[in-house]
């Protein structure tokens, strides 16, 4: 199976930001995933959209990279409330 290349793009929009995914989330997409999402942090909106409708395939890998910006972001907003 040919993977097609991943890409993550950043858009504020409405008080929110949106990060546009693209092609197949699978290993190799770590590093442009967490770039993306470190960018959308950085901002300062909340909440971060994920929009998967370019998405063409996640394998369990790709799986577990979404899982982990979730617990990225639920351990940073726990970490704000204990403060």
């Amino acid at each position: 199976m040919e993977h097609q290349a991943f890409s993550a793009t950043v858009r504020p929009t409405d008080g929110v930001v949106v990060i546009d995914m693209a092609g197949d989330i699978i290993g190799s997409a770590d590093e442009s995933l967490n770039e993306a999402y470190a960018q959308a942090e950085a901002t300062g909106a909340d909440p971060v959209l994920l929009n998967f409708s370019d998405v063409e395939y996640i394998n369990s890998t790709g799986i577990a990279l979404i899982v982990g910006l979730l617990d990225r972001k639920s351990t940073r907003l726990n970490s704000s409330h204990s403060s």
